[in-house]
């Protein structure tokens, strides 16, 4: 799997593009921390969230973030390409149009509460797109035979996402 880091220095919303081997079908997931100034992570005061993680073609992924503090502060964000090593990981794509919080159903034969799954969202418009509305995964459940998803799509008016669950079957 390949991986990337780039720190940033922000407030509020926080936007990375971070270079990487990707195409806008990877399969990237994203995290943020809070740094110190010899770049060190550490878990401090100012909660930081990841918002939306969008692959591009042109080995570029756009990650936007939001750091709660109302000075700016130094954050790390470390993005992993899935897609690079195909047979350690089984991917499920769901495509739906969502408005509030939401709880979205996978089918995945030979699921168990075992099972180990994480997800990704982003709006859709038959690519990932990186919009302005704030999307959030707030649970994966993996149950026997299903991977529910709850999540958040903070938005005026119902809007297309994509979901992308990447894990393993015990």
């Amino acid at each position: 799997m390949a991986w990337a880091v780039q720190q940033v220095r922000g407030s509020g919303v926080v936007e990375a593009a971070v270079s990487m081997d990707v195409g806008r079908d990877s399969v990237v997931m994203a995290s943020v921390t809070e740094v110190d100034a010899s770049g060190t992570p550490f878990i401090g005061a100012a909660p930081v969230i990841v918002q939306s993680v969008v692959p591009n073609d042109g080995f570029v992924v756009r990650v936007r973030a939001w750091a709660g503090w109302p000075q700016p502060i130094d954050v790390r964000i470390t993005a992993l390409n899935l897609s690079s090593d195909p047979g350690a990981f089984e991917r499920h794509d769901g495509v739906d149009v969502y408005k509030g919080a939401f709880v979205h159903r996978f089918d995945i034969p030979g699921a168990t509460p075992q099972s180990s799954f994480i997800a990704s969202i982003a709006e859709y418009h038959g690519a990932p797109h990186m919009g302005a509305a704030m999307l959030q995964v707030h649970s994966v459940a993996p149950r026997f035979g299903e991977v529910l998803v709850a999540g958040n799509v903070d938005w005026h008016e119902q809007l297309p996402i994509r979901l992308t669950l990447v894990g393993k079957r015990p």
